[in-house]
């Protein structure tokens, strides 16, 4: 992946998001317009990729990017 990737994943927070009971980082991810995989990358989860209700989930980026599809 290029460095704009790697930017958006590891550069400092910017945004963040308060889990709410219910949520997954996909139900997430559809909900405020990112790829998901950003959310587990930037916040170093696990796999099952479990979260809490009342978590905060840090994002490096202001803008919605599109996903590119090779």
């Amino acid at each position: 992946m290029g460095d704009n990737f790697k930017d958006l994943v590891y550069g400092n927070p910017k945004e963040s998001y308060i889990v709410q009971p219910g949520d997954s980082v996909w139900s997430i991810g559809i909900k405020l317009e990112i790829d998901p995989q950003l959310i587990i990358l930037r916040n170093n989860l696990k796999k099952p990729y479990v979260i809490y209700p009342n978590q905060r989930l840090e994002f490096s980026f202001t803008k919605r990017l599109p996903v590119e599809i090779a």
